[in-house]
């Protein structure tokens, strides 16, 4: 029983703890585009090939 004493405060802080987690990042936009990353493994970059492509002027 004593053991109850101490875990519902430790309980009680990890939940509070967790939910002003998920408030700062909701009010931090963390949550606005989560589909953009795993989208962005779909399609190549290509200014970047381009770029690797195309020889540097420097040379000529």
């Amino acid at each position: 029983m004593e053991l109850f004493l101490v875990l519902i405060p430790i309980t009680v802080i990890l939940v509070a703890f967790s939910l002003w987690g998920f408030i700062w990042s909701a009010r931090n936009d963390q949550f606005d585009d989560l589909d953009k990353q795993a989208y962005s493994i779909l399609f190549d970059d290509d200014d970047n090939a381009q770029a690797e492509s195309k020889p540097d002027r420097a040379d000529e």
